[in-house]
């Protein structure tokens, strides 16, 4: 769980190395929900999805928080196989009238917690905090440099079917 503030900057950097399904979904402070990863369902074939790196969003741009304050998460799934049943929530979501997104997005935010209890293993660690990188988004060094690749600090994650976490901003 991390503060951040109006102007702040974040990026996401994955390198798939085996065949999975890797989603990241965000939930703004108002409840709306978006794919951030992968760019589109239709890309994907029954067998996995892109190796190698992806930077989130693309190659230099970076998602900039806005004045909207409040509780931010972004949902980050992994499973060798594919989760259809989260991917036609999204499409459900996605095609919906705006009068209906907000019922629709309760139900995807359950279905992320449904697959997090059925992998659930009690054999499991705590996990550590996950280090954000405020010292690379702040450092005048770093920036005048043009030093920004996030993929230098990347924390190496692994499991054998499914994997979740889920990472909280708090928006101020």
């Amino acid at each position: 769980d991390t503060v951040l503030k109006f102007g702040d900057q974040i990026k996401f950097f994955l390198n798939i190395e085996s065949n999975c399904f890797v989603y990241l979904i965000y939930q703004s402070s108002q409840g709306e929900l978006s794919v951030l990863f992968p760019y589109r369902f239709k890309s994907l074939t029954d067998d996995n999805q892109d190796l190698g790196r992806h930077y989130i969003p693309k190659e230099d741009q970076w998602f900039e928080l806005d004045e909207c304050t409040g509780t931010e998460k972004f949902y980050l799934l992994a499973s060798v196989d594919r989760l259809q049943e989260l991917e036609a929530l999204v499409n459900e979501y996605e095609n919906a009238d705006k009068s209906k997104k907000v019922e629709i997005g309760k139900k995807i935010v359950s279905e992320i917690r449904r697959l997090r209890k059925q992998h659930f293993k009690v054999k499991r660690y705590a996990e550590k905090p996950v280090t954000i990188l405020g010292t690379m988004r702040g450092s005048k060094m770093a920036a005048a440099a043009g030093v920004r690749d996030i993929a230098d600090h990347a924390v190496e994650i692994s499991a054998t079917d499914f994997f979740s976490r889920s990472f909280t901003i708090e928006h101020r």
